[in-house]
């Protein structure tokens, strides 16, 4: 970089204020998205119980051996 494009960086910079909202507005976000993804985990463990993480197994059999006995 040169001396120039970083002095004009500088010059153009702009107050933290400015950008309060973006924060608030990413944080609130995040936020519900992991009371979404809490929720959602809930329910899928109050519907399916055990079988919640057998979803993508290949043998999926194995994973209830344990109920069929």
């Amino acid at each position: 970089m040169e001396d120039s494009a970083i002095k004009e960086g500088f010059d153009n910079l702009k107050a933290g204020k400015d950008y309060d909202s973006l924060f608030e507005s990413a944080q609130a976000r995040a936020i519900a998205d992991w009371l979404v993804g809490m929720n959602i985990s809930r329910l899928y463990s109050c519907l399916y119980k055990a079988r919640l993480f057998c979803w993508q197994s290949a043998d999926t059999d194995s994973c209830h051996d344990g109920k069929k006995r």
